[in-house]
């Protein structure tokens, strides 16, 4: 038996349709959840995994990947979709590192770089705005997702891209 192997551009096509589908379903239906649940844990272990390259993990699919969850995440607006083995706090975590650490990642050309910083910032100020609504939907004493440590670390990158990012776009986003 052979495996396919498709060209980063093949992967990003598919990413990019997957990202049009999602902004085009209504979000009352169900789809968008099952797309979620289906897709996002998926995605978000495969950029975990291993150091970014130039072929399995090239950076323009990792940034395309966090296209999909974020453009997922921000449609569906919360992680009632998850299910399975993991925790949402876990899951939560778990995407947060993905995206500080392709953030701070300096793989790749520097129009290569900055979209995959650009996308991992995207997604990281989603988890930040998902988390603060559900600290808000909490009971008394309950906790969002994050440990105020990791919340640290995601508000400190966001304030240094702000302050001193090189790039333009990078610097208005954080801000």
């Amino acid at each position: 038996r052979t495996a396919i192997k498709f060209p980063p551009s093949s992967r990003m096509a598919m990413f990019n349709s997957i990202v049009m589908l999602a902004q085009g379903s209504k979000a009352d239906d169900g789809r968008l959840e099952w797309l979620a649940s289906n897709t996002v844990p998926v995605l978000v272990e495969w950029a975990s995994k291993g150091s970014i390259d130039g072929d399995i993990r090239h950076p323009l699919c990792i940034a395309a990947a966090f296209q999909v969850i974020y453009t997922l995440l921000a449609r569906c607006g919360s992680f009632d979709w998850l299910s399975g083995d993991i925790s949402e706090a876990e899951f939560v975590c778990r995407t947060l590192r993905c995206a500080l650490k392709s953030f701070h990642t300096s793989e790749g050309d520097g129009q290569t770089e900055d979209m995959l910083r650009l996308a991992a910032l995207k997604l990281l100020v989603t988890i930040i705005a998902l988390n603060h609504a559900n600290d808000m939907e909490t009971e008394a004493g309950l906790k969002g997702y994050l440990t105020p440590r990791e919340i640290q670390q995601a508000m400190a990158a966001l304030h240094g891209a702000a302050n001193v990012d090189k790039n333009p776009e990078v610097r208005r986003l954080a801000n």
